[in-house]
């Protein structure tokens, strides 16, 4: 915004069509713009409004313009307040669209960098879904190696009962052959003494 009035256009009364946009390369002052106004006034136009009035009229026509005037400078004084009330508000304008551009870019710096946690994150949750496949099949590979282990070993544990079973019975075997081989000894022992005695019996016939 530059420091300048906004355009000015005077519209005669009853004749807005005779309106007129004061000169952009005329300086606005007071005396120039009275002269503007003066100038366009339909009453004026055509004649001279000083010619036909007695001093007491022309004084009364100059009190009339300065109230006129004073109303203008204190139409200006108001405009240069709103002016200035517009420059503050452009400002404001401007640092407020400041904060709200610096907060869009931290909101976007924001956002990306949780998309980028969020793919790190999907990366991530990949990752764990193959691990976690990985160590089904593997567990499932190792119940399988166990249960194959189980039946072996049930296997085992029969056959082992099987084979203390049969090392009871020949145990039990070679402990009747033991006892049977010593007391057959005994018994040839006693055969010879049966002959002899067949022989005394014998010998005196």
């Amino acid at each position: 915004m530059v420091d300048r009035f906004p355009t000015i256009l005077f519209f005669p009364r009853n004749r807005k069509d005779w309106s007129v946009k004061y000169p952009e390369d005329l300086p606005l002052t007071v005396p120039n713009l009275v002269r503007f106004i003066l100038w366009h006034t339909p009453q004026l136009v055509q004649q001279n409004p000083f010619k036909c009035c007695n001093p007491e009229c022309i004084q009364k026509a100059a009190e009339l313009q300065k109230d006129r005037i004073s109303q203008l400078e204190s139409e200006i004084k108001r405009l240069h307040a709103e002016m200035q009330m517009l420059h503050q508000a452009e400002k404001q304008l401007i640092y407020q669209l400041s904060v709200s551009w610096q907060e869009e870019h931290q909101l976007k710096l924001h956002n990306r960098a949780l998309q980028e946690k969020n793919e790190n994150l999907k990366h991530h949750n990949e990752k764990l879904k193959d691990l976690y496949q990985q160590r089904n099949i593997e567990l499932a590979e190792t119940a399988a190696k166990l249960s194959e282990i189980a039946t072996v070993s049930k296997q085992l544990l029969n056959e082992n009962i099987l084979l203390k079973t049969y090392m009871s019975s020949i145990e039990e075997e070679l402990e009747i052959n033991k006892h049977t081989s010593t007391s057959l000894p005994i018994e040839e022992s006693e055969l010879p003494t049966t002959h002899s005695e067949n022989a005394e019996v014998q010998s005196p016939n």
